[in-house]
């Protein structure tokens, strides 16, 4: 590979470059490193308040794409989270999709057998061990790990 810094696709349900919640900072502390490695293309549903954004790190980034909030777009799906994410594959050369949490993981599996690009998925919990335990014991268990 030339001198060119590779891109990424940083796909998310939340706002990153807020710190509302945990979940949020560790997120945007993360975002904040790849942005000095990669070149950042970020695509996240917007948050339900629009305050608190870091300005620092939205200036790192290569491109920023926010998707209008909805709870039906959170909790089931949002058409133009995806719609808005393979806008930027389709103009960008990306070499790798990072789904950051939650739901972010099925949209990039879609864009990864769409585009054959490879992902990423940053559950950032361990509580799956903990789900991973009871599908032991109970099958029923299983769609929580």
């Amino acid at each position: 590979m030339s001198g060119r810094k590779r891109e990424i696709l940083y796909l998310a349900t939340f706002d990153p470059t807020v710190s509302a919640t945990g979940t949020a900072t560790r997120g945007k502390l993360f975002l904040r490193y790849l942005s000095t490695v990669y070149d950042v293309h970020l695509v996240h549903l917007a948050e339900k308040h629009d305050d608190g954004r870091d300005g620092d790190l939205i200036d790192r980034l290569s491109s920023l794409t926010r998707v209008g909030y909805s709870a039906g777009g959170y909790f089931l799906f949002s058409r133009s989270l995806l719609r808005a994410a393979r806008e930027v594959i389709q103009r960008r050369d990306i070499d790798f999709i990072f789904a950051d949490f939650e739901k972010a993981g099925w949209y990039a599996s879609l864009l990864s057998r769409q585009f054959h690009i490879p992902y990423v998925y940053n559950s950032h919990n361990v509580e799956f061990l903990r789900y991973l335990d009871f599908a032991k014991r109970s099958r029923l268990r299983i769609p929580f790990v």
